[in-house]
């Protein structure tokens, strides 16, 4: 397994571009696939896209320090594209539903860790009214 902690995210006018902190070796970003699944790190802070190839599973971490504009990419509802090297990406399709189950899961659950439910209440805007 390996992790990509996602530094920048950018957006264009068709899509956001997520950067990582590395970029992968070229055979790897040949045969990954998107896993359509997000995951919680709640003693992190992070939210975890899964990608995989034939050798397992892959993250892709979003720390609470992007969760701003994580929040950004959310709600303009623009696919999320991973910069995997040098001419070499992958959308991560089913993020925003995946992202839509886990806010819905997550406000109001003491199950993830107080301080987890509070932070990613306050980033995400959960408990406003519109």
């Amino acid at each position: 397994m390996h992790k990509i902690h996602i530094i920048e995210m950018i957006e264009t006018d068709a899509h956001w571009r997520a950067v990582g902190h590395e970029n992968v070796p070229v055979e790897t970003a040949q045969k990954v696939k998107p896993g359509n699944r997000l995951l919680v790190d709640s003693d992190g802070f992070a939210f975890v896209y899964i990608i995989e190839d034939d050798t397992g599973f892959h993250h892709i971490v979003f720390h609470q320090e992007m969760w701003e504009t994580v929040n950004q990419a959310y709600k303009s509802k623009k696919p999320i594209w991973l910069e995997l090297g040098e001419n070499q990406r992958l959308e991560l399709t089913g993020f925003h539903e995946e992202f839509d189950f886990l806010l819905e899961n997550i406000e109001g659950n003491g199950n993830y860790g107080v301080d987890f439910e509070q932070a990613v209440s306050t980033a995400f805007h959960l408990n406003e009214t519109n």
